[in-house]
């Protein structure tokens, strides 16, 4: 199931990186996991046994820190490299390890390793029992409830079948911590963007319709295929909003969708505070955003959000602009609520 070239075992790149020099999508979409990038606080001692170490990475960061560090991994050729191209000591197997007696570390660390095991509460009871009284235990593992998963599907990379064994969900990690004896647990949330990348390689290379849309409209035979609001591609919309709004950026739409009416209330209710809109729709999608509050948009965007197609989070806008604006002023075709028949448009 790991073939040659698994990305945990390759040979760790540049050890440090500034957040400077992170790239542009990088820092738009990821929450870097602080600690695994070496800002791990000194505990007792500084002993550091890294369960699932792969290529090494995260123990050489940690080593030029003065950290006493070993390394246990179950792939043979992983542990053979952090021995031989990094010079740190490593072990082959899994817990419990007969070199590895109890009460010998003050951290242990386990870094999208604990989803790869058959037993992970016992592997966590073992992990418990090298701690010394007070030591600490680090646990990363993929987020299944996250919203990327709810995005991607089958493609999200946090799956990595068959390798993964066991899905988390923050309540059930912190339950299985406990029971395995670990108190004062404390959960929280990081953001991988490469996962992000990886998740939408996967998805376009299994059907990109299904996930964003890579359309000609300027092809007759594929103009049926963009559809810009089916609930996939408005989720990803919601996902750069909320991405930009934790990063501090402004989250803006440049092109023909912030210049149709409805799109325009939906990237409002959405999160998006700049539209860039071609010079012959400005008046009229600037009359129409004075005629919504926020409120309204973000009811009827998350509304959209929970629609099962295109066809039904277009009738969910409609349904909702209507209650402030004629709806022929948008579509003289588009289906009106009872009684609506005419509309007039005052400047």
């Amino acid at each position: 199931f790991y073939p040659p070239d698994y990305r945990p075992h390759r040979r760790p790149r540049k050890m440090q990186e500034s957040r400077s020099a992170r790239p542009l999508w990088a820092r738009l979409f990821g929450r870097p996991c602080n600690e695994r990038r070496g800002t791990l606080p000194w505990h007792g001692a500084g002993r550091l046994l890294d369960f699932g170490c792969g290529g090494g990475g995260f123990l050489k960061r940690m080593a030029d820190q003065g950290w006493q560090v070993i390394g246990l991994d179950a792939a043979v050729g992983a542990v053979r490299q952090v021995q031989e191209e990094l010079g740190l000591t490593a072990l082959v197997g899994s817990l419990p390890h007969p070199d590895l007696p109890p009460g010998s570390f003050d951290v242990v660390t386990m870094w999208h390793s604990l989803e790869h095991v058959h037993r992970p509460l016992a592997i966590l009871r073992e992990a418990y029992q090298l701690l010394v009284p007070g030591g600490r235990l680090v646990v990363a593992a993929p987020n299944i409830e996250g919203l990327p998963f709810y995005w991607f599907g089958r493609s999200w990379f946090g799956l990595d079948l068959p390798r993964h064994l066991t899905h988390f969900t923050p309540p059930t990690l912190r339950q299985m911590l406990e029971r395995a004896g670990f108190g004062a647990v404390r959960v929280w949330t990081d953001r991988h963007a490469d996962w992000l990348r990886s998740s939408a390689q996967l998805a376009m290379r299994r059907g990109p319709a299904q996930y964003t849309l890579v359309v000609d409209r300027g092809n007759a035979r594929l103009a049926d295929r963009f559809t810009p609001h089916d609930p996939s591609v408005l989720r990803l919309l919601k996902l750069v909003a909320e991405a930009a709004r934790s990063a501090g950026k402004p989250a803006s739409v440049c092109g023909e969708m912030a210049s149709e009416p409805l799109s325009a209330f939906l990237l409002l209710g959405l999160g998006y505070d700049t539209l860039s809109v071609a010079p012959p729709a400005l008046p009229f999608i600037k009359w129409l955003i004075r005629q919504v509050t926020t409120e309204q948009a973000r009811s009827a965007a998350d509304a959209a959000l929970a629609a099962r197609s295109a066809e039904l989070a277009l009738d969910i806008l409609r349904f909702a602009l209507a209650e402030a604006v004629d709806l022929t002023l948008l579509d003289p075709d588009a289906r009106l609520p009872a009684g609506r028949r005419s509309g007039s448009l005052k400047l």
